[in-house]
């Protein structure tokens, strides 16, 4: 398990590359804001099955609103 830090953070780099480019090319952006709402809802079943209701549930919780928000912003470009 300890190669899925660095795959996570990995990936989500990728993710918010495709998301910049986006702002030109739209369906790299909604691939990107896919791969966003994906990471962070991962990140947040991670927390919640582990107890974690602190202010971090609530900065990821905000993470992966934003992520499908753009989601649906780039699915609009198309």
């Amino acid at each position: 398990m300890a190669w899925l830090v660095p795959a996570a953070g990995v990936l989500h780099t990728l993710a918010t590359v495709a998301l910049l480019v986006g702002i030109w090319h739209p369906a790299w952006g909604l691939v990107g804001a896919a791969a966003e709402a994906m990471f962070f809802g991962w990140v947040l079943t991670r927390q919640l099955r582990f107890g974690d209701r602190g202010k971090a549930l609530f900065a990821y919780s905000l993470f992966a609103s934003w992520s499908v928000l753009v989601l649906l912003v780039a699915a609009v470009r198309l």
